[in-house]
């Protein structure tokens, strides 16, 4: 990954983190835990996220996309489980 890309990948996953911190009252380590004790739903988090992006940023198709994905794909690599 060039530098541009991991800027970028961080840029995401702060607005990620900030978005569950708003909307849980918790960090992106909490949160995985939750999600794989089954505390809380991925799809619902992913779903709120959306909704979030949608209402708060006047954000492209292809931004909003690239965002969740970003999402999902972290939450991914915690062995959160969620179909494709």
């Amino acid at each position: 990954m060039n530098v541009a890309s991991a800027r970028e990948y961080s840029f995401r996953l702060q607005g990620f983190g900030s978005f569950v911190y708003n909307d849980y009252g918790t960090d992106l380590d909490n949160l995985i835990k939750k999600l794989n004790k089954g505390l809380l739903n991925p799809y619902d988090v992913l779903s709120n996220y959306i909704v979030h992006l949608k209402a708060n940023d006047s954000i492209s198709t292809l931004t909003l996309k690239q965002r969740v994905t970003t999402a999902k794909n972290f939450l991914e690599y915690f062995d959160v489980d969620i179909s494709p």
